[in-house]
């Protein structure tokens, strides 16, 4: 019988089980699968790359990285669920939502929120794209008119003179 620690407890073996944990070279004992474990890193959660993004310097850069790699799809999909925009303006809006979250990322009072709040912020950043490409739409239809008006008139104003 093999040697354990008193927390591990001896697998039962049979032909098959055998087999299975020589091929996959598995501990025999459970006890000895802990350590195993440790080895594999678990995910950072939002809290904690939200800290590590408000450090200066390389931890803060791979954490924004990291942030941005766990989300950007589903920034994407915010933004492109407003159909009036077309890819290039998701794309702003995605960049744009990321830029302000960064930039505003001391004012996060939730941290394990972080991916709420970054989904406000990219509707947020759709609707404003939305209002701002429509005010300029006009602004550019007005001064069209405006022009067309002063083409209009020039040979009158000329004529005066």
């Amino acid at each position: 019988m093999p040697t354990a620690n008193a927390n591990a407890r001896i697998l039962p073996e049979s032909p098959a089980e055998s087999s299975v944990t020589q091929s996959l070279r598995l501990p025999k004992v459970v006890g000895e699968v802990a350590p195993l474990l440790k080895l594999v890193p678990r995910p950072l959660t939002d809290a904690e790359l939200v800290a590590r993004a408000l450090r200066e310097g390389s931890p803060g850069r791979e954490a924004e990285e990291e942030l941005y790699r766990r989300y950007r799809t589903a920034v994407q999909r915010i933004a492109a669920t407003f159909s009036e925009l077309d890819g290039d303006e998701v794309d702003d809006v995605v960049q744009e939502s990321f830029v302000r979250a960064f930039r505003a990322l001391k004012g996060l009072k939730d941290p394990e929120r972080f991916s709420a709040w970054l989904f406000t912020i990219a509707r947020n950043r759709a609707r404003s794209y939305l209002t701002s490409r429509a005010t300029h739409g006009r602004a550019v239809e007005e001064a069209m008119r405006e022009s067309r008006f002063a083409e209009d008139s020039a040979p009158e104003v000329s004529a005066r003179l």
